[in-house]
């Protein structure tokens, strides 16, 4: 969602007429603050069913066979309702561009239906997820019952666009090897930061009583807390830190009763506390008294969005990611923070112990290396954007 409404954003300060078109808000999560910074431009909400956000027991059974049998998603039957709108809307506005970007897959089939009925126009496709190599894919078992069909699908995506785009070199390179072709018309271009969203953005943990390590986002599938608890866990046993000194946050939408679990299950009581979800502009607000910024991710191939703000924060980064992968690039080319894979339990214990040492004799550990940051703004990136479009006029 951001990644695509920051393109709208500096498009529009480009010279370029964003025309966006997406779904009637029916549920879920909302941050009108995202809003706030786009400007003009064209945009069509169509409505359609919600099958995921439903409360009760009906909600969960129609959330279950969505996501189970609906091919490639649960926007399968928006798009079939609207794709012939979308290209009157196509036609409409003039537009020599399309773009289309997934999760959902459904918003790939629209931009082929387009590509295959209006010659004049160029498609480009962004994934910032893969799709049949995604690795969260591959251990559930209603993916691999359809993967054929998926993959057909994708195959006709890949076929069919004038440009790919990935969010990841590594997502890039498995593309690249299912379909070679695909090499000389492609590129990848990471999640980033906007400057504007910071310009009132302050450190405020200078004065903190305990050190502050702060989670920002989802946890789901592979993506589990579980290792870096074990290690606060042993740092608590061994007297190194105690809730007295040190003080655990984690934001974003979470399963309460599994929050609770985690916090019995590795005697974080007194140490560890849970937010919801809140407004960009509030999340800022709360980040700046962050002694650490905690990242989490087991996947090579993933760099998660929230990676690029930490950049920006000016706090030491701990990335409990794989080594070799996507994320540890980033924190290495930049210097903002420790890199310990994933389920390193000794080492996460070291590069805790580490920073918590560091906060507490008041030294400086990491050194950002700011020109290295700046290549992941939001504005960058739109032009990166720019030049493919341009690739393809």
């Amino acid at each position: 969602m951001q990644r695509t409404a920051k393109f709208v954003k500096y498009l529009s300060r480009q010279g370029y007429h964003p025309v966006v078109i997406t779904k009637e808000y029916q549920g879920g999560l909302k941050d009108y603050s995202l809003l706030q910074d786009l400007g003009e431009y064209s945009r069509y909400d169509l409505p359609g069913h919600d099958w995921v956000n439903g409360k009760g027991l009906l909600g969960r059974i129609k959330n279950i066979i969505a996501t189970r049998l609906f091919i490639p998603d649960a926007d399968t039957f928006w798009y079939r309702k609207h794709r012939q709108r979308i290209l009157d809307i196509i036609n409409k506005e003039n537009i020599e561009w399309v773009y289309t970007t997934s999760y959902p897959y459904s918003d790939h089939l629209i931009g082929l239906y387009a590509k295959t009925r209006c010659s004049n126009i160029k498609w480009i496709v962004d994934f910032r997820d893969e799709w049949t190599n995604n690795p969260y894919h591959k251990s559930q078992w209603h993916k691999k019952a359809r993967w054929f069909i998926e993959k057909k699908m994708e195959r006709a995506v890949l076929g069919n666009c004038d440009y790919l785009i990935t969010n990841t070199p590594f997502m890039l390179e498995n593309f690249i090897d299912d379909v070679p072709e695909l090499e000389n018309k492609s590129t990848y271009i990471p999640n980033g930061y906007d400057e504007e969203d910071f310009q009132l953005y302050q450190l405020k943990n200078q004065n903190n009583s305990k050190f502050k390590i702060i989670y920002v986002g989802s946890l789901y599938g592979r993506r589990i807390p579980d290792y870096f608890f074990e290690a606060i866990k042993e740092l608590h046993s061994e007297l190194v830190v105690t809730p007295e000194t040190m003080e655990i946050e984690f934001i974003g939408h979470y399963n309460q009763k599994r929050m609770n679990r985690y916090i019995e299950d590795f005697n974080l009581h007194g140490m560890m506390t849970v937010k919801e979800y809140m407004p960009h502009d509030q999340l800022l607000e709360s980040v700046g008294y962050a002694n650490a910024l905690l990242l989490i991710e087991r996947e090579k191939n993933f760099y998660t969005g929230k990676i690029f703000e930490y950049l920006k924060m000016g706090v030491p980064i701990l990335a409990t990611v794989p080594i070799d992968g996507a994320a540890a690039s980033v924190i290495y080319e930049t210097g903002t923070g420790a890199v310990v894979d994933a389920e390193d339990v000794p080492g996460i214990k070291n590069a805790v112990r580490k920073l918590y040492e560091g906060w507490k004799e008041n030294q400086i550990i990491y050194h950002p290396k700011e020109e290295a940051i700046r290549t992941y703004s939001r504005e960058s990136q739109t032009k990166q954007l720019i030049q493919c479009f341009e690739k393809i006029r």
